[in-house]
């Protein structure tokens, strides 16, 4: 029992049924089948007609359904109430099967949903081509029914439901707050009748038929009953509900087919099946407004423009959408994104590179077919062939060239020009293709270059039109909204499955949370709780705890030696004034990385070592850092020697001096705690630059009451179950440092903040990481009782939120959450907006409780993570997470790209990499 996976289709056996020719597309259910005459079909056999609600289609005879017996009767259409017994198959050994069937099908279906097709009468259509002269097939796209993309990605199998990751039932609203605010978000309400369901149902032949194409010519003249549908061959989704559980139709082809076709459950908002039912009918939206589908999201090709000669690319707008349902409804996401096409082709690329540079340029890059503005990989550089050699296209042997020329009416310029290898995506490897290989005068690199991102000038430039202010984003919004709303297929598409789009963005009621005090050394930093920033409120204020420097050098290089006595000036001067007393320190001059390792060995007993680069220096950061940090274990800090001279130097010099104060065992300031007992942990990975199959995982944990130390551990892992190991020890030897400074008391809970997580691994955090870290936690004594809440942080999130103050949006203030409405049923989740964003529009940060064996409120888990924004000490202001997780971050992205080496021991309880 079960359902069968669905086979690659073959040339159908020409019966009675319309014959398949080589690369035919199966019919999309829902579409009139024209068939031959004496075909040989049941009396069902016409798709077209519409019913009456009378049990019968309108203009054509009573379906005959086979009854238990054998004998027939007329079916009972959706509408009317019909109990009898004639839907269901006799015997024991079927409805053995059917049970069976019921309880596999919610989970592999999903497995199934691959080249899933939709019942609409429109024609197939084609979302995502193969490229040209693949050696195998056509060339001409593979694109399958009208949906193009399918249900999932890359064929992975997905549990039938997601799981509920909230750890209690208790409320996620909080109502703390210093005002209300009202918000708008990038969110439109895909608006259902108060009955609307969506019926899942499984479907077997007998006797098996695994072609998926006779699986469409069978099931097609019994599609009209399901009204609008998906149908894949083994699966519909419906919201046409059967008026029995089980129902049995007939039909001839070649032989006589019995279908049963079981409903195997009503689909709910966290289903993975309902979900992906949703975008797959987005997705045919944004094809009917003519968007084109580049790589993962769909782009106004149309609309793309040309930058300045300066910055030689072309930006192609575009939208990332996702329909899911959130707390109450059903609603569709949509942000707005840009593609970046570079002026330079491939061949020029290749052209203005030496033999070595190529691969290390040009391999694993991604880029642009001009001519359909589909995306590839580039795999290698072939240099044995060229667009005069030949494919097999169609059964005969064709060159590149004539391709070309037939197909797009492009004329190939450099017949001699090596041509490029891509490696097919999953999707085309199960569809027959082995290898793409494509034409580099066609194809222009992608993203943006290197050299650009080093120009500060082009960037700012970019992001002028990239950074969308809340006005400009929000016509874009609108904007997508009504090209979907005047389209008529659109309409028709959601009419059909009772759905209804509204014309406006999602509003909601929410709140600001309370603003921090900002404590400084016997003074309070009286700044704007709104803007959340203190730089000028702390200007000659002493520092929350000091740690003096007395015996500190400073290698300056040759270059900028004659600029250093005025910088120490001005450093003093600034540190004065923040309560930090710095005597003179040992300054050497030195010209190379030889000399600055010298010097190393010379001062490896001082406070502190300061480096003043010129950019040859500045090239060997990491590896200066390195010995320094992992080889020495001594402090340093680092500056470009360009900025000596600038002009904002008073203001350099200040923050040196904070980060001085920090690095030595300094507190710049404090905030009200009133967890005395709780530790907050940061955990962050980053991938190393060296090593492929190599990743460093940071945690960074505070060790006393004001949360304002920290001690940190950063540790290589190779895979999932070695970052489980490293992440709960380092927690276990945090909660060890803990212990050790605080007199021997246990923290009495756990706050632990861990980024760098999607949602598709959030199933593995909750059921590896967190049991391995509560296990941690329990062997410290059965009389210490360590409470944990784990907290997932994400900042790539596709969510806006627009302020409205005085009757116009903006930004929202600094302190803003959301909990309710776009927030999701089966997790423990939030917004919060904790950054003053001056350009662009501000992106919250989605927080999501994993585990929560703690007392604290959702109040005061709210204002704690708020608070843990105000305590990074690189930043006289808030963040957009909590201090500890960007530590942490810091950490693994300096270790991941600098040292590559953990460092020594002696440093952990100190800020050395701020």
């Amino acid at each position: 029992p079960g359902m069968r996976p669905a086979q690659p289709s073959g040339r159908l056996v020409e019966t009675g049924a319309r014959p398949m020719q080589p690369g035919t597309r199966p019919m999309q259910p829902g579409t009139p089948w024209p068939r031959p005459p004496n075909s040989g079909v049941t009396t069902d056999q016409s798709a077209q007609g519409t019913w009456t609600g009378a049990g019968q289609v309108e203009g054509q005879p009573p379906m005959t359904v086979q009854s238990q017996k054998g004998s027939t009767h007329t079916e009972q259409v959706p509408g009317f109430t019909s109990t009898g017994r004639a839907y269901h198959r006799g015997g024991d050994r079927q409805a053995a099967a059917a049970a069976g069937r019921k309880h596999q099908a919610a989970d592999e279906v999903a497995r199934q949903l691959s080249g899933v097709s939709i019942g609409s009468g429109a024609a197939p259509e084609s979302s995502e081509g193969n490229g040209n002269g693949n050696g195998n097939g056509d060339g001409n796209g593979n694109g399958g029914g009208g949906v193009g993309r399918g249900m999932h990605r890359g064929g992975r199998q997905i549990s039938g439901q997601l799981s509920v990751l909230r750890p209690h039932s208790n409320s996620k609203i909080g109502q703390s707050k210093r005002a209300s605010i009202k918000l708008y978000v990038n969110y439109f309400e895909l608006e259902r009748k108060e009955d609307w369901k969506l019926y899942l149902y499984d479907v077997q032949y007998s006797p098996p038929q695994d072609d998926k194409r006779q699986r469409y010519a069978i099931m097609e003249p019994h599609m009209k009953h399901f009204g609008g549908h998906v149908f894949d061959g083994s699966a519909i989704f419906s919201i046409v509900q059967l008026p029995l559980e089980e129902t049995v139709f007939n039909s001839t082809t070649d032989v006589l087919y019995t279908v049963t076709v079981t409903r195997v459950k009503v689909l709910g908002g966290i289903d993975h099946q309902f979900m992906r039912f949703l975008n797959l009918i987005l997705r045919r939206c944004q094809n009917y407004i003519n968007l084109k589908l580049i790589g993962r999201h769909y782009f106004d090709t149309a609309e793309s423009l040309a930058l300045d000669s300066e910055l030689k690319m072309r930006v192609f707008p575009g939208y990332q959408t996702s329909i899911r349902q959130h707390e109450e409804k059903i609603l569709l996401n949509v942000d707005i994104v840009h593609k970046f096409q570079q002026n330079v082709t491939v061949l020029e690329k290749l052209y203005n590179l030496r033999p070595e540079e190529r691969d290390r340029e040009l391999v694993g890059a991604i880029v642009m077919a001009s001519y359909n503005h589909l995306t590839y990989k580039v795999g290698s550089i072939r240099d044995d062939l060229t667009p005069q050699d030949t494919f097999l296209y169609r059964g005969e042997q064709v060159s590149y060239m004539n391709y070309y020329k037939q197909k797009y009416n492009i004329t190939i310029k450099n017949p001699k020009q090596p041509l490029i290898h891509c490696k097919p995506t999953k999707r085309q490897e199960r569809s027959g293709i082995t290898d793409i290989f494509l034409v580099p005068e066609l194809l222009n690199m992608t993203g943006i270059p290197d050299a650009m991102r080093r120009n500060y000038n082009q960037m700012k430039k970019l992001a002028d039109y990239t950074k969308m202010g809340v006005d400009r984003r929000v016509e874009a919004l609108k904007r997508f909204n009504q090209r979907l709303l005047r389209c008529d297929k659109v309409k028709e598409d959601l009419q059909r499955w009772g759905l209804k789009l509204s014309p406006n963005l999602v509003t909601v009621e929410s709140r600001l949370l309370i603003g921090e005090q900002v404590f400084l050394g016997g003074a309070v930093a009286d700044h704007d709780i709104n803007k959340a920033e203190w730089a000028m409120e702390s200007r000659d204020k002493k520092m929350a705890a000091i740690v003096e420097l007395k015996n500190w050098t400073v290698l300056v290089s040759r270059f900028h030696a004659n600029d250093v006595s005025d910088f120490l000036r001005i450093l003093k001067t600034a540190a004065r004034g923040l309560g930090l007393n710095i005597d003179e320190p040992n300054v050497v001059t030195v010209s190379n990385v030889v000399g600055c390792e010298a010097e190393f060995l010379k001062n490896a007993g001082k406070q502190i070592i300061m480096i003043i680069m010129d950019r040859n220096l500045a090239s060997k950061y990491g590896q200066l850092k390195k010995r320094l940090s992992c080889q020495m274990g001594v402090l340093s800090q680092c500056m470009l020697g360009n900025n000596l001279t600038k002009k904002g130097i008073m203001s350099i010099a200040t923050k040196i001096a904070i980060q001085i104060n920090t690095k030595l065992g300094g507190e710049p300031w404090r905030i009200e705690q009133k967890a005395k007992t709780a530790m907050v942990v940061g955990y962050d990975v980053y991938h190393d630059s060296a090593s492929a199959n190599m990743s460093f995982g940071a945690v960074v944990s505070s060790y006393n009451q004001a949360c304002t130390r920290y001690f940190s551990q950063v540790n290589a892992h190779h895979n999932k179950e070695e970052l489980s190991d490293n992440f709960s020890i380092s927690i276990r030897n945090a909660v060890k440092k803990y212990h050790q400074f605080n007199e021997q008391q246990f923290p009495g809970s756990v706050i632990v903040y861990r980024d760098g997580v999607g949602e598709g691994q959030l199933d593995y955090v909750k059921q590896h990481e967190i049991p391995a870290i509560k296990k941690q936690l329990n062997e410290f004594g059965e009389d210490v009782k360590i409470a944990m809440i784990f907290i997932v942080v994400s900042k790539r999130i596709n969510t806006r939120m627009f302020a409205e103050v005085g009757g116009r949006l903006c930004n929202p203030p600094c302190g803003t959450i959301l909990d309710k409405t776009v927030t999701l049923p089966h997790m423990y989740d939030f917004f919060l907006v904790s950054q003053r964003v001056t350009q662009g529009t501000a992106t919250p940060t989605s927080y999501n409780v994993l585990e929560d064996t703690t007392t604290l409120t959702v109040d005061m888990v709210q204002r704690l993570t708020y608070k843990f924004t105000h305590l990074y000490f690189n930043w006289q202001g808030t963040i957009r997470v909590p201090a500890p997780c960007q530590y942490a971050h810091k950490l693994a992205y300096m270790t991941g790209t600098s040292t590559h080496e953990v460092p020594k021991p002696i440093l952990w309880d100190k800020l050395w990499f701020i």
